[in-house]
């Protein structure tokens, strides 16, 4: 990928990532608030799941596509 590395971004084993995987948070109830950084670019189906408690998800201008159910039984979520 010749996408430009960012100390912002999330990596993992020395690799940027650039999309948020299925049930990357799945039935935790104690995140409040997640900030997505710049750079991510796609949220994949059901990436936020049963997250009772979150309640804000800041997106960053960089996203280029969101899966149908990228939020899914997160009742008291909003994003912006």
């Amino acid at each position: 990928d010749d996408r430009p590395m960012d100390d912002a971004l999330i990596t993992i084993d020395g690799k940027t990532v650039f999309a948020l995987e299925t049930n990357l948070l799945k039935d935790n109830e104690n995140v409040t608030k997640v900030i997505i950084p710049e750079g991510i670019t796609e949220i994949q189906d059901r990436t936020f799941n049963s997250c009772p408690n979150l309640e804000e998800i800041v997106l960053p201008s960089s996203i280029e596509y969101l899966s149908y159910n990228w939020v899914y039984d997160c009742p008291n979520v909003t994003y912006t």
